[in-house]
């Protein structure tokens, strides 16, 4: 990727430290988060748990501000007659780097609609948050064929594309405006490195997507678990345990009859003596 030499201007270095230090630097730690779905639900929600803590004035100076002056200057920009003309990208990338911007701008103004304002509004706790993204995104409607389409997954695909592409080349841009690569080889080094740094964000990004949508953990834990304890013995239960079971006895068995006597023989006569 080669450069045109580029004006430098306070307002669009501004505008391009915006897009890399506070919203970039949140992009990442946010796509990485939200990667914690890959390792299952219990994850995730403490993820989301440990990112509630944040406090939200906090929030809003360091993400919401920057966010807002970033996309809102940036349109400004892209709706001047000759925006392309002072753009430090060669003329094969800039009108694919513009039209990634505008797609990163839709897409990230609906993703902040649909899950930023409800968390603000705590319509949607951190607990709840992994059950509404996964309803949200595996959203699917029926086609001319009959197949169910998953439009809202397909759309955070296209709209993650374009994210990272516009941070990537965003990135490469701004260290070109700032001569912090001015030679030839200096700026194809950094191609390289900011490319295969959007090239892996999208890739951890859209694996959590199609993650949530499908309901699918890429690489979900098992814990062991210990065995149920046994439940509390009632009190009744308990003595019962305690006291040792008396040893059965046998039924007692009935008197045998003595046996009858045998009957008595009747005197035998006397044989008759002859005299």
């Amino acid at each position: 990727m080669t450069a045109t030499a580029v004006e430098p201007s306070r307002a669009r270095n501004l505008h391009a430290l915006s897009g890399v230090l506070p919203v970039g630097v949140f992009l990442v730690v946010h796509l990485l988060t939200n990667a914690r779905a890959l390792a299952g639900q219990a994850s995730f929600d403490s993820a989301m748990s440990a990112w509630a803590g944040v406090p939200r004035v906090l929030e809003l100076v360091l993400v919401m501000v920057p966010l807002t002056f970033h996309a809102g200057y940036g349109v400004v920009l892209m709706l001047r007659p000759h925006a392309l003309a002072d753009s430090p990208y060669p003329a094969s990338w800039r009108v694919l780097v513009r039209g990634a911007a505008w797609v990163a701008f839709a897409f990230i103004a609906y993703h902040a609609y649909a899950l930023g304002v409800p968390r603000w509004t705590n319509a949607v706790g951190s607990a709840s948050v992994h059950t509404y993204l996964t309803a949200h995104l595996s959203n699917a409607s029926g086609s001319a064929t009959g197949v169910l389409i998953p439009w809202t997954a397909l759309f955070y695909l296209v709209g993650l594309a374009a994210t990272t592409l516009h941070f990537a080349a965003g990135t490469w841009g701004y260290c070109v405006r700032t001569n912090r690569a001015s030679t030839k080889e200096g700026k194809r080094k950094l191609a390289l490195v900011t490319g295969l740094a959007g090239a892996l964000l999208f890739g951890v990004s859209s694996a959590t997507v199609i993650s949530l949508a499908t309901g699918s953990p890429l690489y979900a834990s098992v814990e062991e678990t210990a065995p149920c304890p046994a439940p509390p013995l009632s009190a009744t239960a308990a003595a019962g345990r305690l006291t040792p079971p008396a040893p059965a006895t046998q039924p007692a068995q009935p008197a045998s009859a003595a046996p009858p006597a045998p009957p008595s023989q009747p005197p035998s006569a006397s044989p008759a003596v002859s005299h």
